[in-house]
Order: structure tokens, then sequence, then C-alpha cells
């Protein structure tokens, strides 16, 4: 369009442009609830046999569907342990249960929400450069807006959009879903304990500095053009997850609530290997995957409803956090112990430096042995 040109002068080509985008939806939710849902007769999983060739050959991860099942409910065990230990210290005479849902009252108000997440975000921004973590790459930001509606029925909390891969200037994108006005009080109430205080601290991390918008910002300056537009959620959600627990052990987290719910979200990801493997392997329905993340993830229902709503839709990913963190944990094990005097910055900056490939290409690679 000729920069001269006024908003104004558009307005009749828009708004024509807006009634044949209108009636062309229209036609296409008729089709949808008229024709295709009545003929319709699949099923949203997966199956076992889908599942274990993206587990083989996408993720490259030397387990099958049974195997991570396993994993996941030893996971669930092991962590549920530590935190009881930690909420025994919190408070003597409470259950766990019961101080969770304490530190999940403790949240700022609804109408300053993005306010919260944006000093969140400077403030462990400011960590990683303080205490020399981990690279800061030139050119990048992170800008904070609401979760659009039309993504809120599947993203509860927030998410990260991963700047262009070729742009100069690495702009990431925060969405923080607000609370539903339209909601009656008591939803608003569930929707917003799950951004309590803490919540944001851990959350800010995981989607920011040096969580995904830090790993893809450095994903996005590597040579290869196919590394920059390829990657598996295995190595980004590992990658994320394994920053919750690198800050906590940095000292990022000053108090023992942050810490709990940091490991209470340990806990919903163990739950996510498992519901990603029994909804896609048709052994639970969608309401007891649901019923699990409320009984034992302690999630909010209206959440752990929208939350299953899109693991419906992305068979492996949801597994993806926690079997990645452990898949990277063991690389770096092994890493360091092979250079036991490296600077914790420098073997950060070469984990980062191969993309988002699977965690068993960077190992190959970090060990010599391709």
């Amino acid at each position: 369009l000729n920069e001269s040109m006024r908003a104004g002068e558009l307005k009749n080509d828009i708004l024509a442009a807006a009634t044949l985008a209108s009636k062309a939806f229209r036609n296409y939710f008729e089709f949808l609830d008229g024709e295709l849902s009545k003929r319709s007769k699949g099923d949203f999983a997966a199956g076992d046999e889908y599942f274990n060739f993206l587990l083989r050959e996408f993720h490259l991860l030397p387990y099958d569907s049974d195997k991570i099942e396993k994993i996941g409910l030893e996971s669930i065990e092991s962590t549920l342990e530590v935190i009881k230990s930690l909420a025994a210290e919190i408070s003597p005479h409470k259950d766990w249960t019961e101080v969770i849902e304490t530190i999940k009252n403790e949240t700022p108000p609804k109408e300053n929400l993005l306010d919260h997440y944006r000093a969140e975000i400077t403030k462990s921004r400011n960590f990683i450069l303080e205490n020399d973590l981990v690279t800061v790459p030139d050119d990048e930001s992170l800008k904070v807006i609401e979760t659009p509606a039309s993504h809120r029925n599947t993203y509860p909390y927030a998410a990260y959009l991963t700047a262009p891969p070729f742009e100069k200037n690495q702009e990431g994108i925060f969405w923080v879903t607000p609370v539903d006005e339209n909601a009656d009080e008591s939803r608003q109430k569930e929707q917003l304990a799950g951004h309590s205080h803490a919540a944001i601290a851990v959350r800010t991390l995981h989607e920011g500095y040096p969580g995904h918008h830090l790993q893809y910002c450095h994903a996005n300056r590597i040579d290869s053009k196919i590394r920059r537009i390829f990657g598996t959620s295995v190595f980004a959600e590992g990658w994320a997850l394994y920053c919750e627990q690198m800050m906590s052990e940095q000292g990022y987290y000053n108090d023992k609530k942050t810490r709990l719910i940091q490991l209470k979200d340990q806990l919903w990801r163990a739950c996510r290997i498992v519901i990603d493997v029994r909804l896609h392997t048709k052994r639970c329905t969608y309401d007891e995957a649901a019923d699990m993340l409320v009984r034992v993830a302690r999630i909010e229902r209206s959440n752990a409803e929208a939350e299953v709503n899109r693991y419906t839709q992305s068979p492996t990913q949801p597994m993806s956090y926690l079997i990645g963190k452990l898949e990277i944990d063991r690389l770096l094990k092994i890493y360091r112990e092979k250079n036991p005097d490296i600077q914790l910055k420098k073997i950060h900056d070469k984990l980062l430096s191969y993309g988002t490939v699977p965690p068993a290409l960077v190992r190959n690679s970090m060990m010599g042995t391709n």
C-alpha cells in the first residue's frame, strides 16, 4: 500500500473483505457442525503404534509407551516424597495439599497480572547475567501480551511464541492467559489461583529467561537453516524444565514456597507423561485424565480441562517436559564427568549451540561419538 494512504480511505475495502471472511467462516462452521461431525467416526487417540513411532523416529528416544508410562509413574512417586518433606518444613501440622492451596491463594490482583509477569521476567534476565549462567544474545527481547481468546481454552496459564528464525531482531512473544471476566466469581478465583506469585516466578523463567525464549534465540543464530526451523519438543521442553531446577540450585528462588510450587509443577509434568500415554493408547478417558491432574497434580479443574484439551491434540508433546529434562540431566552429568572444571556457562552455551534437535543427537556430538 502507498504510505500516503490513510486508514479511512481503506474503510470500504476492509468492510467488504470482512464481510466475505465472515461469510466464509460461517459456511465452514456449518460444514463442520452439519456435515463433517455427522459422518466422522474417528478418535483423537493416536494409537500405540503411531505413539511409539513418534518416540522412536521423531524424538529418537530408546523407550516405548510402556516404558514412558513407567517413568512417569516413578517420577510421580519420587517427586511426591520431596514435596511432602518440604511442605512439612513450611507448615509441620498441615497436609502438603493444604500448604499448596495456601500458596496458590497468594496472588497479585487480576488487573495487574501482566505487570507482575513483566517484572519477574526482568528479574530472571538480570539474574542470569549477574551470575554468568548463559550467554544472552544481542538483538533479543521478550514482549508480554494477553493470550488471544482463540487459544485460552488450551493454554490456561501462559505460552511462548518464538521469534521468526531468520529475523535479525529476535522478539519473542510471551502469552499470559487472563482471568475470564465473564465467568462467575468462583471460576475467576480458580483461574487466578493458577497465577500465584510463586507460580509466576517459576513460569517466567520456563517461558522466558533462561528457558524457551533464550534457547530459541540461540537456535535462531546457528548457521544451519534446517536446524533453525526443525526441532523436537523433547529438547525444547526438557531445557525449559531443566532451567526450573537449575535456577533453584543457583539460588534464584529465595523462599521455600516458590521451591514447593516448582516441585508441584514437576509433579504436574510427571502426570503429563502418564496421561499422554494413556490418552493416546486408549488406556484412560478425557475425564479420567482431567481428574488425575486435579487429584494428583493439584491443578484447578477449569485449568485441568484446558490442559487435557491440548493433550488430545498433540501426542508425545505432553510427555516431552520431564522426559526431556531427564535426558538433558543424563547428558550433562556425563559431560561434567569428562570436563570437571568447565564453567556452567560454557556447558549451557555448548548445549544450546546445537539448536532444538533430539537430545540423542546432541549427546553423540558433545561426547564425540558421532
